[in-house]
């Protein structure tokens, strides 16, 4: 099975997608991420929910599209993000958490949003 990963973004897809064609999304975005995480991924970045494809998050659309796109249910998800439309996003959309990637100066206001658990980085995910 492996892991997957989908985006669900408040911005319209062709910017989604264009932001994908110039930067080496897949290939950089992987470099952050322990090496236990990529023995398990799928290599799956198939599912891609825009603002323009449905109701904008904090809506749980995007979220149950990627979720209907990969074959996995929501509650088998964890939402990764940064702003408070993420972490109502995994709430209202049934995911099993919901994890705060903060930058230097707030971890803490996403820690007091009630995000699961708030991270720097990446590289600090761990897989079991």
């Amino acid at each position: 099975a492996g892991v997957a990963i989908g985006i669900v973004s408040a911005d319209v897809r062709a910017n989604i997608l264009e932001f994908l064609s110039y930067y080496p999304f897949l290939e950089q975005f992987l470099e952050q991420f322990p090496e236990q995480f990529l023995e398990q991924f799928s290599g799956n970045l198939a599912a891609i929910a825009g603002a323009d494809d449905g109701p904008a998050k904090p809506d749980p659309w995007g979220l149950w599209q990627v979720c209907r796109v990969l074959g996995v249910e929501p509650a088998a998800t964890l939402v990764v993000g940064d702003a408070v439309s993420d972490l109502r996003l995994a709430r209202s959309g049934g995911a099993a958490g919901a994890i705060g990637l903060a930058r230097a100066d707030n971890h803490e206001a996403l820690a007091a949003l009630g995000f699961d658990v708030v991270i720097p980085s990446l590289a600090q995910l761990e897989f079991r």
